[in-house]
């Protein structure tokens, strides 16, 4: 299995754990006048995003006038004449442009926080007021991904997983000097989308370095107990085998090593949950005729794989 195949993998995980589309369009409307803001549904700290504001006369044309104003952190009301009265930062504002419609991306970048973003519009037509109609939306900037210390069956090296067996796969979270993992929220784990059965607080493994980018089916530890909490799960062998499968599109073949993907958050502070996600790589039992498996051609030093 290649790097890029792993993880590709390890971000469709991800995808799916979220559920996250990539923006989200709200509009408003009063009369014929329209406001449309466009926002991304998650944003990262530090890094770019796009909103991207709209607005429309309906049945203008370019002799019509407009007023628009783009505000963030904004607090607004409407008048007793449906004007709009708004407080808060001007991003962009022109009181007086021709045409009856308007469109502007903001290329933006903040750091982690929760932001609101107001869009206003409306007529500038025979001495008409400013806003007819306002649109606001939110921005959630969550902070970066954090990456854990992944045990699959600890105290094993390689990890065995066998694709026919109905019993319970263990997986630890791996206490570190740097975590702690009583700071995860249980209810958000998926291993490979899959979620665990049973969790607890004990100390079973130590952590393996580093925490990504293994690709060797020797990349891990026989370590038990450190002396630091671990957050140990417990997952169905049958439902891991089955997702891992639909995630690779085939069968998985004896002898293969791959990778699985834990994915979650840690108790949300202020409001916001920080993801988290771990990697370890299991080697595949599977006890099938070889005829019914894809036929592949197995480096189990190096956990990779390839068709032939």
């Amino acid at each position: 299995m290649s790097v890029l195949t792993k993880y590709v993998l390890i971000l469709l995980c991800a995808v799916l754990w979220t559920g996250q589309g990539f923006a989200a369009t709200t509009t408003e409307c009063y009369q014929k006048v329209c406001a449309v803001l466009t926002v991304p549904d998650q944003a990262s700290p530090g890094e770019p995003f796009e909103v991207t504001v709209e607005g429309y006369i309906e049945g203008a044309t370019a002799w019509d006038t407009s007023a628009y104003k783009f505000l963030q952190d904004a607090t607004w009301s409407y008048s007793d004449t449906h004007m709009v009265i708004a407080e808060g930062e001007v991003l962009d504002v022109k009181g007086l442009n021709w045409g009856g419609s308007f469109t502007r991306t903001y290329r933006l970048s903040r750091d982690s926080g929760v932001y609101n973003y107001t869009f206003l519009f409306g007529s500038r037509n025979h001495q008409h007021g400013y806003y007819d109609v306002a649109v606001d939306a939110q921005v959630k900037v969550a902070s970066a991904t954090v990456s854990v210390a992944l045990d699959i069956k600890p105290q094993f090296c390689p990890n065995p997983l066998n694709v026919s067996a109905n019993g319970l796969l263990p997986v630890a979270v791996v206490g570190t000097d740097d975590f702690d993992v009583t700071s995860i929220d249980p209810a958000s784990l998926t291993l490979a989308g899959v979620a665990p059965i049973h969790t607890a607080y004990e100390d079973v493994a130590e952590p393996f370095f580093p925490l990504t980018d293994r690709i060797n089916s020797y990349d891990c530890t026989l370590g038990g107990p450190d002396g630091l909490v671990d957050l140990t799960l417990k997952f169905r062998a049958q439902e891991v085998s089955a997702a891992l499968n639909a995630l690779y599109g085939r069968p998985l073949v004896d002898g293969e090593v791959v990778a699985v993907a834990l994915n979650g958050a840690l108790w949300p502070v202020d409001g916001q949950a920080q993801l988290i996600v771990g990697e370890d790589l299991v080697t595949i039992i599977n006890n099938e005729p070889i005829s019914s498996q894809q036929t592949l051609k197995v480096d189990r030093s190096r956990g990779r794989s390839s068709s032939r």
